[in-house]
């Protein structure tokens, strides 16, 4: 089974003149040889308030048999410290971690069609993160002097070597992108709160968030007419 794990953004009502942003974590859990088959969730909560709802979508969805979770994602600190809570096997997502090398690459002083050529077999799940940066990585007295935020880039792939196997990935039959979330953050969620001039009370975009998950996914994780009474609760007359 797969998890997929991000967040979307929202805006919020105007107070004191600016509209904050709201972020709903969403997750979507699929089996790998069905990826349409699929359960969302989708809450706007806090790290600590999303831990229960995961772990009742993990119930819900795992079925006795599926003995490997595994939890693709972007790095986020929250998303990763989920997938250790759940007990997933982390895989990071080979699109946001192609963003980082191509920061490791400007600093090396690669050439735009060098790096077009290196990014296009990164995504194609051709290249390995530990094999890549032990071959091409300079000493640390040189990559020391790099501008910050490379440095930045190059320890964010550093950190999830393991997690970047993409090769070995592709050969036992998993996937190594995160479409699944992403398509839910704009398709699902996005299409309906994020419409030009839409702006939300936390509550409202709560209910949507939840209500729109449930009702575009192929599993249900509550009947759609306890759902619907939650999203708009009946008016007393």
């Amino acid at each position: 089974m797969v998890l997929e794990l991000d967040g979307v953004m929202a805006l919020s009502r105007p107070e004191m003149g600016s509209c904050a942003g709201m972020e709903i974590k969403s997750a979507v859990l699929y089996p790998a040889a069905s990826p349409s088959r699929r359960w969302m969730l989708a809450e706007l909560a806090d790290s600590a308030e999303f831990l229960p709802w995961l772990k009742g979508l993990l119930a819900r969805g795992l079925k006795t048999g599926h003995n490997t979770l595994l939890g693709l994602g972007d790095g986020a600190n929250w998303v990763e410290n989920a997938f250790d809570e759940v007990g997933a096997l982390p895989f990071t997502d080979l699109y946001h971690s192609a963003q980082y090398l191509e920061r490791v690459m400007i600093a090396l002083g690669w050439s735009e069609s060098r790096r077009e050529w290196q990014r296009r077999a990164w995504c194609r799940g051709e290249v390995a993160a530990r094999e890549w940066l032990e071959q091409r990585l300079p000493a640390p007295e040189e990559w020391l002097l790099w501008e910050s935020e490379a440095i930045e880039a190059l320890r964010y792939l550093e950190k999830r070597l393991d997690s970047m196997d993409y090769p070995s990935f592709r050969a036992r039959g998993f996937p190594i992108g995160s479409g699944q979330v992403e398509g839910m953050n704009k398709s699902v969620i996005g299409n309906r709160l994020k419409r030009s001039g839409m702006q939300w009370s936390r509550e409202g975009a709560a209910r949507m968030a939840s209500l729109r998950a449930q009702v575009c996914a192929w599993h249900s994780l509550i009947d759609f007419e306890s759902l619907r009474h939650q999203a708009y609760p009946p008016v007393p007359t």
